[in-house]
């Protein structure tokens, strides 16, 4: 507390060095007490530096009136830094009790409510006895709590813009970590913490079986990578999938296997596929068909094991055990007009030519069956047109046609003669 008690008792102010643009600006408050009557009067003003020239700041209070200074509030206005010194002037004589030196733009409060709080000043250094033991909270500002190393650098302590909370050190002997170094830490929880991307040195493992989950029903991990010939297990034993890298192969023991929902993609099976219970499931639905199936050489299509069997071999494929009864559509090979028209045995039953408009050679392909009809339908396009038959063709008991006759349909009726290599025409028509 500053008590000015005489007439010739002041607070000045003197600066280390002039100011360049505006001067060192003091705000002072205090209370006035008549030495006769127990009243206060509080008042306040506000001074300024005289650059290097003592200037006075709070004034010398009036005869019989002690003046308790409660508060010195002092702003560096100018644009370079001062050294500011308080003296308390008694007699014409000053006494230092206070220096500061005030960074561009920066300010200190020295008394406030009576109270000496040191510096307080926003860029300036904090002036400490060689031994000094700060009681009260103090507060620093953005880049003036400075720890100097013990060779070289220094370490500059900042909060954040908007700071709240409290920084507890450790007891024990310790290093604190940073977040932008590495450090090993050991023995420590983590409660709900965000890893945006971690490293793992050995193992992550929950602190009590099957006592943690990995992802959740509304967060869950987006892929999961295994090197070769990793495995993964549960309840240690129980089932394991191992993927086996010699084989390409994801190999499941222990366990049954079980897949709902949609199995894309195919799979190899190397053993039979077995139905359990028999005659349970179903191979597709009334919704989801399969589009092809695939046998091999003599496979079988097996009934009731054996109550009727489809089996194939070479180009044949044998009913046993049952009955066929079955409608054939014929295979329908349609074209308007083809003046080379080749007929494929092997994937034609019926040939039609709709609107021949040249004169037309039928020849054939593929393999003959024993037996099989084969039936030809010719129609010109208005126009009677030539036609000639390849040595494949045999008339059998009637003449083969050797032009169209004009705007009408003929119909030609072969059977496959195998022993002989032709197809013998039996029958030919033409409309009437």
């Amino acid at each position: 507390m500053l008590v000015l008690d005489a007439t010739t008792k002041s607070i000045t102010t003197k600066l280390g060095a002039v100011h360049t643009t505006n001067p060192v600006t003091y705000v002072y408050a205090y209370a006035d007490q008549v030495d006769s009557t127990e009243t206060f009067t509080e008042g306040g003003n506000v001074a300024q530096s005289n650059g290097t020239t003592s200037q006075e700041v709070i004034p010398a209070p009036a005869a019989s009136t002690q003046r308790t200074v409660k508060d010195i509030m002092i702003f560096n206005s100018d644009t370079i830094s001062h050294a500011v010194t308080l003296y308390y002037t008694s007699s014409g004589t000053d006494y230092p009790f206070y220096k500061e030196t005030l960074a561009a733009g920066a300010w200190a409060y020295p008394l406030r409510d009576g109270v000496f709080e040191g510096s307080a000043a926003a860029a300036a250094d904090m002036i400490l006895s060689e031994i000094q033991t700060v009681t009260g909270a103090k507060t620093f500002e953005s880049g003036k709590f400075i720890l100097a190393g013990s060779s070289s650098g220094a370490t500059t302590v900042n909060a954040t813009a908007a700071a709240s909370g409290t920084l507890t050190l450790p007891a024990a002997t310790d290093t604190l970590v940073g977040k932008a170094t590495t450090d090993t830490m050991t023995n420590k929880t983590l409660t709900a913490p965000v890893l945006n991307s971690a490293t793992v040195g050995t193992k992550i493992e929950p602190t009590t079986d099957d006592g943690a989950t990995l992802g959740i029903s509304t967060k869950q991990f987006s892929d999961l990578y295994l090197a070769n010939n990793a495995t993964i297990r549960f309840g240690n034993t129980e089932a394991i999938i191992t993927h086996n890298q010699a084989s390409s192969q994801i190999e499941i023991a222990g366990g049954t296997t079980k897949v709902t929902g949609l199995f894309e993609g195919g799979f190899t099976a190397t053993g039979a596929i077995i139905a359990n219970p028999s005659n349970a499931y179903a191979l597709g639905s009334t919704t989801y068909q399969f589009s092809d199936l695939f046998l091999g050489e003599g496979g079988v299509i097996n009934w009731d094991n054996g109550d009727a069997t489809l089996t194939q071999s070479g180009n044949s494929v044998t009913l046993a055990g049952a009955s066929l009864t079955a409608a054939i559509a014929p295979r329908v090979v349609t074209t308007t007009d083809d003046a080379t028209a080749v007929i494929d045995l092997d994937a034609t039953d019926r040939y039609h030519l709709t609107a021949i408009a040249n004169a037309t050679t039928i020849s054939t392909t593929g393999t003959l069956v024993s037996g099989k009809a084969r039936l030809i339908r010719l129609k010109d396009a208005g126009v009677a047109k030539g036609l000639t038959w390849d040595a494949a063709f045999r008339a059998v008991g009637v003449t083969l046609p050797t032009t169209t006759v004009a705007g009408k349909t003929h119909y030609i009726l072969g059977v496959d003669n195998t022993d002989d290599s032709k197809v013998d025409v039996i029958a030919v028509t033409v409309q009437a």
